[in-house]
């Protein structure tokens, strides 16, 4: 073998230990986990987490939903229906999820360790429909104060097929939006009626009045419960007095 042809060679080999050097980097770069990048790589079953990380991943539970359809008293057409929703984490809600129901296309949100009601009003052709929720993101408010969002409920009363009350923003912030909605209960704890509506523009330390009614009178309330909540996932949703809209300030612990 002449000298020039084992230079090639020698060229040749040392070129594939380049290559083979510059793959394996990358491959173990890509393989082994880092559990400081912020990326899930590796072995890692989270970013940052699970498999040879000491971190375990957060399992985020599912919503709990459950439905309850009421005839509309008196109306042969349309069905009230009752959604109660469960969110068991305590660290993470959503503002926008998807969910339909018969003829029925909306959305809602959760807050975090919430229990809420919806009132979706359908038709009757719906009595057999089921309550499907599309795929949403969970937002994760570590930082989140129940306390920092806060209404009260004064001067509730219900009279034959009305309820009237008045919503007192007790908190520091000013809303775009605020959803009521109205449970109406029998001496056995069973709902005959369930309503709901909106409160456009309703800032801090303030009080507005409302009223909702039914199409006729329902008899046997012993208890009406009004529920408040406002959505704080959208930034839109806290007003300033004067310029545009402002962000949410979570509070520190």
């Amino acid at each position: 073998m002449n000298k020039r042809l084992l230079k090639q060679l020698l060229y040749g080999l040392l070129f594939l230990i380049i290559i083979f050097g510059i793959g394996f980097y990358f491959y173990y770069l890509n393989t082994r986990p880092t559990c400081f990048d912020g990326v899930q790589n590796g072995l890692e079953t989270g970013a940052d987490c699970g498999g040879e990380c000491t971190k375990a991943c957060l399992v985020i539970a599912p919503l709990q939903v459950s439905i309850q359809k009421l005839k509309v008293p008196g109306d042969d057409y349309f069905l009230d229906v009752l959604v109660k929703v469960t969110n068991p984490n305590k660290d993470y809600g959503a503002g926008n999820i998807q969910y339909t129901f018969g003829e029925i296309n909306s959305d809602f949100y959760v807050l975090p360790a919430q229990t809420k009601h919806l009132v979706i009003h359908s038709s009757l052709e719906s009595e057999k429909a089921s309550l499907n929720v599309a795929d949403f993101k969970w937002e994760k408010l570590n930082l989140f104060k129940a306390a920092d969002i806060d209404f009260v409920v004064k001067n509730s009363s219900f009279k034959s097929s009305e309820l009237e009350a008045v919503v007192y923003n007790n908190s520091d912030f000013d809303f775009d939006t605020v959803d009521v909605v109205v449970i109406l209960y029998g001496e056995e704890g069973n709902v005959l009626g369930v309503n709901k509506t909106a409160l456009n523009t309703l800032l801090s330390r303030t009080d507005r009045y409302f009223k909702v009614s039914w199409p006729n009178q329902i008899d046997g309330v012993v208890r009406s419960e009004v529920e408040v909540n406002t959505n704080i996932f959208n930034n839109s949703n806290f007003l300033r007095r004067y310029g545009t809209p402002e962000e949410f300030k979570f509070k520190e612990n």
